[in-house]
């Protein structure tokens, strides 16, 4: 039997065709339509503008539902109560709470309103705190029980006993205290240093420069403190088995001058001392097998 729909061939004990589901001339379900079999004209699918005849139930070109067929009616029906998901816009049942297509919570369901709820106590629990913390600052501390009160109570909330006029004076002192320790602080901020006045001499760094045979420089500069330097192979040229890998030498800065001692067990460290003896800028010295230059300057 041929599809008057879709024109697709069926066989003769089909009720409805194989291709787009339309009822076939003598089925019970193309009877019940009633009178549509005898409808004159065509209609136009809203869906690709095909004209199609007026008996057909889904457009021939696109098979989109046409308007009166059976299947469009119920695509209306069901779409009656819909709750579109901001998401990802699929139509879900009036009574759905996530969406069918993306699992989304969708509005008006009780599954995205605890998130309100969850924010707005959130914000109440910051304000509560801050407030907690705001009249702690303010309280008044109980001589008797050391409970905190408010700043303008008289009696204790816990033990009952009058707030005296000390405790109350001691809060207020307390407070004066703190503010006169954050003006100074601003003070500080704000101040601006005499120019005219004597600053504080900033110390100069001296270091030693690693030295070749032609007093080029070899290797970078080792930085000395202002107080006592240790020198040995692992600080000065590692590898070097003629500067001794505990301690060579040890220059030290006193009262203004620097001073090196020689610590090696084969009193290999020249300038040749036995005691203390002050650097001069510019100072040659071998220590081992190398000489290394004393300089305030890269």
């Amino acid at each position: 039997m041929k599809c008057k729909n879709c024109h697709t061939q069926n066989s003769d004990h089909a009720l409805k065709c194989i291709n787009c589901n339309a009822p076939l001339d003598g089925s019970m379900v193309i009877e019940k339509s009633g009178a549509s079999k005898h409808v004159q004209g065509t209609i136009t699918c809203k869906n690709c503008k095909t004209s199609n005849p007026a008996d057909a139930l889904k457009c021939m070109s696109c098979n989109a539902p046409l308007d009166g067929s059976m299947v469009l009616q119920h695509t209306a029906r069901e779409s009656v109560g819909m709750v579109m998901c901001k998401n990802c816009k699929n139509a879900n049942p009036a009574s759905a709470l996530k969406c069918q297509h993306c699992n989304a919570p969708l509005d008006g369901s009780m599954v995205i309103q605890p998130a309100g709820d969850t924010k707005k106590k959130q914000e109440d629990s910051k304000m509560s705190t801050t407030a907690f913390h705001e009249n702690k600052s303010n309280a008044v501390i109980c001589s008797k029980c050391a409970y905190p009160n408010q700043a303008i109570a008289k009696t204790c909330v816990k033990c009952h006993s009058p707030l005296t006029t000390a405790s109350a004076d001691k809060n207020a002192g307390a407070q004066k205290t703190q503010k006169a320790v954050v003006s100074s602080e601003k003070d500080q901020m704000n101040a601006t240093i005499n120019p005219w006045a004597e600053q504080p001499e900033k110390p100069i760094i001296f270091n030693l420069i690693p030295l070749k045979s032609d007093f080029s420089i070899s290797g970078e500069a080792i930085a000395l403190n202002h107080t006592e330097n240790t020198l040995n192979r692992e600080n000065l040229d590692p590898g070097n088995v003629a500067i001794t890998s505990s301690s060579q030498a040890v220059i030290s800065y006193k009262e203004g001058k620097w001073y090196i001692k020689d610590t090696s067990s084969l009193k290999t460290t020249f300038i040749k001392v036995h005691e203390e003896q002050e650097l001069q800028d510019g100072d040659i010295i071998l220590m081992g097998n190398k000489l290394f230059k004393f300089s305030r300057e890269l």
